[in-house]
């Protein structure tokens, strides 16, 4: 007698097949009852393998239980409407589609419809496969080859504010970071403009001698 059930054996087993064989070929000997007691299984189970079993191994393979046929599946017509629409607009997504063009199916159903016809938006990567590929691209990059500066307003930091106004300190920094090391320059003002700006990235490039790229945000 199997120490584990049958179904504790079907999970830790790397080929299920292999398993429901020895149990068909017991129970051809023996009977279903004694297959059933030794394999700690069913005779429901056994019966079922064993009707199946064709005397080739694949035929104890386990068979998909999806539906053979959907009721609801949506006519061609219908599929094609939803084609219509998505080819001038293949950015869309099913959600968007169904509300830009008031179909009425379902989100899920359009979404099968555009991943049978292979018009589902490609894989995107994650923001961390992002980085690591920009950080092998990066790591070519010669000394000051590429400076962006960038600009804080330091008056939402609590810890620093009592300072700010009580010392009068620069309310705003201006740091240029190389992006292939790191390196850091760093400097302060009073006023956030752009002849600050202009100031500090003309003096990182007489320093670098190198090209600077500013990110386009609200900052400046």
């Amino acid at each position: 007698m199997c120490p584990d059930s049958y179904y504790t054996l079907m999970r830790q087993t790397s080929d299920p097949k292999v398993l429901r064989l020895q149990m068909v070929l017991y129970a051809r000997d023996h009977g279903i009852k004694p297959a059933a007691e030794r394999f700690k299984s069913t005779p429901k189970t056994v019966r079922k393998w064993l009707k199946r079993f064709d005397g080739k191994l694949a035929s104890l393979a386990e068979q998909s239980r999806a539906p053979r046929r959907r009721p609801r599946r949506l006519a061609r017509a219908h599929e094609r409407r939803i084609l219509h629409f998505k080819k001038p607009a293949p950015r869309f997504s099913a959600r968007r589609l169904k509300h830009e063009f008031e179909l009425p199916y379902s989100v899920k159903a359009i979404r099968r419809v555009l991943r049978e016809h292979h018009l589902t938006r490609p894989y995107r990567r994650k923001k961390h496969q992002t980085k690591r590929l920009l950080r092998e691209v990066k790591k070519h990059w010669k000394l000051f080859q590429q400076i962006d500066i960038d600009t804080k307003n330091l008056c939402d930091i609590p810890e620093y504010w009592l300072d700010l106004r009580g010392r009068g300190l620069p309310q705003y920094p201006y740091t240029a970071r190389d992006v292939s090391t790191g390196l850091l320059f760093l400097g302060y003002s009073d006023e956030l403009s752009l002849t600050q700006t202009d100031r500090s990235e003309d003096r990182n490039h007489r320093d670098t001698e190198t090209p600077s790229g500013i990110e386009d945000g609200s900052a400046f």
